[in-house]
């Protein structure tokens, strides 16, 4: 997103679950996979509903940036429209996690806290004058239900607020994401073992 929008960027650590049931997951990315077939390497199909509103319509193609390290998978998603997503998900071992599996908790409001997760999305409303909307992530769960050379996909699902309101539940706006990338293309800096556990080598760059 670009920087006019403000975004603050929070970085909180957490430990409880937020459950998710795969009867409402799995259905959404059933229908995303049905489309990659139409996208080139490195393209991603992002679906996010805040509260009940489709925050990314009839703009579905994103290209991402991926890196992952031992203790980190960082994601990055833009598009044309100037829409964006930024994921940084910290866990010692997370590949050796089944499910790969990232859990936020507020850690203002006194709860306890293990994983480092940051998730905002925005976009422009208003080109000319650099104008967004955005939200950060401040209680829920990320899962990477696939990691692999041909396809990553990513569903979140929990609370967003803006970055101009304090993380207070009174703010909370629910907030549901299903992502899917094809082929996606690996920074140079990611940890070469892991990719060649995933059978994949790193991006030029």
């Amino acid at each position: 997103m670009n920087k006019q929008v403000g975004w603050v960027a929070v970085c909180l650590i957490v430990v409880s679950s937020c459950a998710q049931s795969s009867r409402t997951e799995q259905p959404e990315l059933a229908r995303l996979e049905e489309k990659l077939s139409a996208l080139k390497p490195n393209q991603a199909l992002v679906k996010v509903l805040v509260g009940n509103q489709d925050f990314y319509a009839d703009q579905p193609l994103f290209t991402a940036n991926v890196q992952i390290l031992p203790q980190l998978i960082q994601v990055g998603f833009t598009n044309e429209q100037g829409s964006n997503v930024e994921l940084e998900m910290i866990q010692d071992n997370w590949f050796g996690q089944k499910p790969i599996a990232f859990t936020m908790t507020n850690g203002t409001l006194g709860e306890t806290q293990r994983d480092q997760v940051i998730l905002m999305i925005g976009k422009l409303i208003d080109k000319r004058a650099l104008r967004g909307e955005g939200y950060y992530l401040v209680t829920g769960k990320i899962t990477v239900p696939v990691l692999s050379n041909q396809l990553m996909s990513i569903v979140f699902v929990g609370n967003v607020v803006k970055p101009s309101q304090a993380s207070t539940v009174d703010n909370y706006i629910p907030v549901k994401g299903w992502i899917m990338v094809k082929q996606p293309a690996f920074s140079s800096q990611s940890s070469p073992e892991l990719l060649t556990k995933i059978g994949t080598a790193p991006s030029g760059e």
